[in-house]
């Protein structure tokens, strides 16, 4: 269910974000809003001027201008939600931008049950690719986890996408795969029957964050 809905809102927030800042007609006339629809024959255009919606004829116009302006995500800060639909993990984000491409990311995780689950991870992401509103990263963490009384260790590394819509840049949605091991290490001196903590897989996630 929480996979539907983050689709849902990942298409809806794409709709949203389609947008031109200027339409150069063949008139002359120059016109400044944002797109909302379009078909063959008809532009739906929000105007900036007169902050109603202007139908404008495809055949009119000489050329559309898109905003070019350079997002910057230095020094920001983000909170939000980690969600792994494999094993239904949900996990609370807070990520800090200590450069246009670095991001360091702190992700705990509270679990009442059977035997309490609790986590702290440090992660690392590094973007690699910036195209209009998405950024493309990798990186790779560590940290710690409990389950009831036992205690294990849990490393990962991923990669994924992340999106700024055009018309909300403080919110950021995303989606990451990647490899997680969680285990008992060595130092911990567990019963190496306890398997509750030994796993290497495979996984996906979805993210929102909202950022300051």
């Amino acid at each position: 269910m929480f996979k539907r809905q983050i689709i849902i809102l990942l298409s809806l927030l794409w709709c949203h974000s389609l947008g031109a800042e200027t339409l150069r007609l063949n008139s002359g006339e120059t016109l400044k809003g944002r797109i909302r629809a379009m078909d063959e024959q008809i532009l739906y255009l929000d105007s900036e001027l007169t902050s109603q919606q202007l139908k404008v004829e495809r055949s009119d116009i000489r050329l559309i201008e898109f905003d070019d302006v350079m997002r910057t995500m230095t020094r920001r800060f983000g909170i939000g939600l980690f969600y792994r639909p494999n094993g239904s993990v949900e996990e609370i984000s807070v990520k800090n931008w200590i450069s246009q491409t670095d991001a360091l990311e702190l992700l705990i995780s509270y679990r009442e049950g059977t035997s309490n689950l609790f986590s702290v991870e440090a992660r690392f992401n590094r973007v690699f690719l910036q195209e209009g509103e998405y950024d493309l990263y990798y990186g790779a963490g560590g940290g710690l986890m409990t389950v009831g009384t036992k205690k294990g260790t849990r490393m990962r590394v991923f990669s994924g996408s992340e999106m700024f819509p055009t018309t909300s840049p403080n919110i950021g949605i995303g989606i990451e795969i990647g490899l997680i091991r969680e285990s008992d290490g060595p130092s911990t001196k567990f019963d190496s029957s306890n398997s509750t903590l030994s796993e290497q897989t495979f996984y996906h996630g979805f993210t929102a964050r909202y950022y300051f």
